[in-house]
């Protein structure tokens, strides 16, 4: 499952009805200004295309690739295909002013550390974006590592 939260664009109004993965057909216009979908984002990313919608910002923190119950995991140049795809699905329902947050940590294969966000820059690039701002977020204590240091941040 993958969650995506959405604010609402100004220079959209959404008046139009879309039907939803679940099957039902619901009015935009109903929905409140902050939205968060739960289920597979690039289903979620091409009905939002259908539905002529753009966002001012779009947070998210995707899958890191690492196996946990929630994702599966695959190799590294298919998980980066894949978040390519939904990248670059993101960024044609950003209003012109949009942003976009992408939150990532680490990837972690045998020990070896890769900081995602270093392979996700190149990517942004290529979609036209430009990094403003890299936001760390810092927290009390990360996974109990036994050949390094426990991570206690995310990017």
């Amino acid at each position: 499952m993958d969650v995506l939260a959405t604010q609402r664009s100004t220079h959209s109004p959404m008046t139009s009805d879309v039907t939803v993965w679940t099957g039902k057909t619901v009015k935009l216009s109903n929905f409140p200004s902050f939205l968060i979908w739960q289920s597979d984002v690039e289903k979620f990313l091409d009905r939002l295309q259908q539905a002529d919608v753009s966002f001012d910002l779009v947070v998210t923190s995707p899958p890191y690739n690492m196996g946990k119950k929630y994702e599966r995991r695959t190799n590294l140049e298919e998980y980066l295909t894949w978040q390519e795809r939904v990248i670059s699905k993101t960024v044609r329902l950003l209003s012109p002013t949009g942003s976009l947050c992408w939150q990532v940590g680490n990837f972690v294969d045998e020990g070896s550390v890769l900081p995602l966000d270093l392979l996700f820059h190149p990517i942004m690039g290529r979609l036209g974006l430009t990094l403003r701002n890299r936001i760390v977020w810092r927290f009390g204590h990360g996974l109990h590592c036994k050949r390094r240091f426990s991570g206690c941040y995310e990017v």
